[in-house]
């Protein structure tokens, strides 16, 4: 049940999500990055994942976004943070182009649940979700950017430290 009213307005990709699954999706390119020697990988990745898609559903369970906004600004996300990701590597980056159809009768009604955001992050799939298709791009290595570098090497740095600490 909504904590408050639905808006009366249309639906559109939700910020929340959006910004959660690009935050997800850098996190986990740098938890890739630093993987050798890193105990408990997989399980951090997943912890990153289900916290990004926690983020995208609270706008859900409070009432402003329905399910197909959290699903549609977490796949927007998906593709900003690994934008992100590969200014920060200056290397080509595997991009997701998603379609969405709304006729599908699996789509109506139907929740966005953390097997769905899941399933947006595996590249070898190419129906994620009802009624959403999936192509993989691979898109040319953005002009090289020094700032996105040096804050990548940062970000590494500290993930180094999470390896001395396990």
């Amino acid at each position: 049940v909504p904590l408050i009213p639905t808006p009366s307005h249309g639906s559109l990709p939700s910020g929340h999500a959006t910004q959660a699954a690009a935050v997800s999706s850098v996190l986990m390119a740098l938890l890739d990055a630093a993987g050798t020697g890193l105990s408990h990988l997989e399980q951090r990745k997943r912890m990153v994942l289900a916290t990004g898609h926690r983020v995208a559903v609270n706008r859900t369970v409070a009432g402003v976004h329905y399910p197909i906004d959290s699903a549609a600004g977490f796949m927007i996300g998906l593709n900003v943070g690994r934008i992100i990701a590969a200014l920060g590597q200056n290397s080509d980056t595997a991009l997701t182009q998603f379609d969405y159809d709304p006729n599908v009768d699996a789509v109506k009604g139907a929740d966005f649940n953390l097997r769905d955001a899941d399933a947006l992050f595996d590249p070898n799939l190419s129906t994620p979700l009802a009624g959403i298709t999936a192509t993989a791009k691979t898109v040319a290595a953005p002009s090289p950017d020094s700032k996105f570098a040096w804050l990548w090497s940062r970000a590494l740095e500290d993930i180094q430290h999470l390896r001395a600490s396990s």
